[in-house]
């Protein structure tokens, strides 16, 4: 009788070891959700519409095409409402918080290209103004206390990312930077955190690089890093924030590319790139870590070498590890995924998509 060795060889661990791994990577992927799709439609001109905000109860906010080749900020609902604009007769809607307080800009004039941050609530649009001798806002985020968030030019030409308290403030009061001369506010969450971004003292006329930055409910700045600390050059960018403090953005990685990125607990995780991409950027987060972004697929010179700053974006959808276009979590047939703008805790994304007609249009995706 032959007898076999009990003691398993090195390739037999090791083969053991990839097929544990192959099946951990598998389950994980298949743990990934799959979306529904709900067209949110447009306005009665029937033209295109974009989705850019979203809030718990699965709100969107965005704008949709008019008759007359303008564009109105919308609440995306049944039936969708019109928000209305200034005397400019443009607007957008980019958040919307739990009470359905839009914020967002409007054009102040037909005759010129000024636009300013402003509230839509109860049927009015709000202006909420400029910083001091400023020509121009846009509002970017809103929280459930109607703290609202953005940025906008200074006296001089600064740009200045500002706090302003619905029913409260007079005017929006500027943040301040990490030094530099420019900052921009992206997103608040309920305790009163900013996240967004902010020179840093430097040689040029703005300073140096621009990092990452937090604003406590108090005021103060704080620097985020990058993922490249060994470079001065390296910039970065946040871009959400979640009702528990996750933060998402974008940064300089190592490697010299663009890469999105997640911190938690005051570390910053590098996100990486899905296969084929040479740019990944966050516009999302929630209590979970799941993040959304874009991602950019390059296009080629004649010699197969990326060209910078040229190609095509896709959405992405991160969780526990895994980064994956969106669009192969979509079952819907004809629907293609264009851009995830705005995530929820209940999974819930506001992104903008092509239809089976092959118009762009507002879509609420809900996994399932």
């Amino acid at each position: 009788m032959t007898l076999f060795n009990t003691v398993p060889s090195r390739h037999a661990i090791f083969a053991l070891f990839a097929l544990m791994l192959g099946l951990s990577m598998r389950a994980t992927a298949l743990a990934l959700p799959s979306f529904t799709v709900a067209d949110l439609g447009n306005l009665p001109a029937g033209g295109p519409s974009q989705a850019l905000g979203l809030n718990g109860t699965g709100l969107v906010a965005g704008s949709a095409n008019l008759s007359n080749g303008g564009f109105h900020a919308v609440q995306f609902g049944s039936p969708n409402k019109d928000l209305g604009a200034q005397a400019g007769g443009l607007s957008v809607a980019n958040a919307i918080n739990d009470s359905n307080t839009a914020v967002g800009y409007a054009y102040t004039s037909t005759s010129s290209s000024t636009y300013h941050a402003v509230v839509f609530s109860g049927g009015h649009v709000t202006d909420i103004g400029t910083l001091n001798s400023g020509t121009f806002s846009l509002a970017n985020g809103i929280n459930a206390a109607g703290l609202v968030v953005g940025n906008g030019d200074v006296y001089g030409g600064a740009n200045k990312g500002w706090v302003y308290r619905i029913g409260i403030s007079r005017s929006p009061s500027a943040l301040p930077t990490l030094g530099g001369l420019n900052s921009a506010a992206a997103a608040i969450n309920d305790d009163g955190l900013i996240v967004g971004s902010a020179n840093l003292p430097g040689p040029y006329a703005a300073g140096g690089a621009s990092h990452a930055a937090s604003w406590s409910s108090n005021g103060v700045v704080s620097d985020l890093g990058t993922l490249a600390p060994s470079n001065p050059d390296a910039n970065s960018n946040a871009t959400a924030i979640s009702g528990n403090g996750l933060i998402a953005g974008s940064s300089t990685a190592t490697d010299g590319l663009v890469h999105a990125f997640l911190i938690k607990a005051g570390l910053m995780q590098d996100l990486g790139l899905m296969p084929g991409t040479d740019m990944t950027a966050a516009t999302g987060v929630n209590n979970s870590g799941v993040v959304i972004g874009i991602a950019n697929i390059p296009k080629l010179d004649y010699k197969g070498r990326p060209i910078p700053g040229k190609g095509t974006r896709v959405p992405f959808y991160y969780s526990a590890g895994n980064m994956v276009d969106l669009n192969t979590l979509v079952t819907a047939p004809g629907w293609h995924i264009l851009k995830a703008a705005a995530l929820n805790e209940a999974g819930q994304i506001a992104a903008t998509a092509s239809g089976p007609t092959g118009m762009q249009h507002a879509v609420l995706l809900t996994p399932h």
